[in-house]
């Protein structure tokens, strides 16, 4: 009977470890579900702000004989090219929070910050083979690179990776990626 007591608790506290380590892997994975999400809000929200500006240029009146037709269509097109980009932007957080979340899933790295640099070197391999294949050029991969950097020299011990990546995503862009430098002189420094 002590045997099985013995046992018992053996297998509890296996299993308590076991949530433990897996919780905390499934709690990343979780909050960059979370990213990932709001993302896909965000890019019902940009095609609605996009379809009003394409209605507000409809709603012009095309019977003006002066300038002032002129500049506002020249001022709705500034607006249509910005929701361009902010769509854009979008699409390439999507491909990036989807494929960067996959390979977190498919780690097995027991490093998180190591295994994250990693993770992020062969993305942007993946990103210029591809591209390169399909003649769809972007920087994205020039983004995964920047990322790699700041997490290995920036990123502190204590501080949660999806909040680093989120910070970094809208601080850098992945259309136009912006270093890591400019990044680590205007943040707070993270204490916990």
């Amino acid at each position: 009977m002590k045997y099985y007591s013995h046992l018992a608790l053996i297998f509890t506290l296996t299993l308590l470890w076991a949530n433990s380590t897996l919780g905390a892997d499934k709690n990343v994975l979780d909050q960059f579900q979370k990213l990932l999400r709001a993302e896909e809000a965000a890019r019902g929200k940009l095609d609605e702000k996009l379809v009003g500006t394409l209605k507000e240029m409809q709603n012009l009146s095309a019977t003006k004989k002066n300038k002032n037709l002129e500049d506002e269509l020249e001022a709705a097109e500034t607006k249509v090219e910005d929701a361009k980009n902010d769509i854009l932007e979008n699409h390439l957080r999507l491909d990036f929070l989807n494929s960067f979340t996959g390979a977190l899933e498919n780690s097995s790295s027991k490093d998180l910050k190591d295994g994250t640099v990693k993770i992020l070197l062969d993305l942007a391999h993946k990103q210029i083979v591809s591209s390169s294949e399909s003649g769809n050029e972007t920087n994205l991969w020039v983004f995964e690179i920047y990322l790699s950097l700041a997490i290995k020299d920036i990123m502190e011990p204590n501080e949660n990776l999806a909040d680093f990546v989120k910070k970094y995503m809208i601080y850098a862009s992945i259309r136009d990626p912006r270093t890591p430098t400019e990044f680590l002189k205007d943040r707070d420094y993270i204490s916990r």
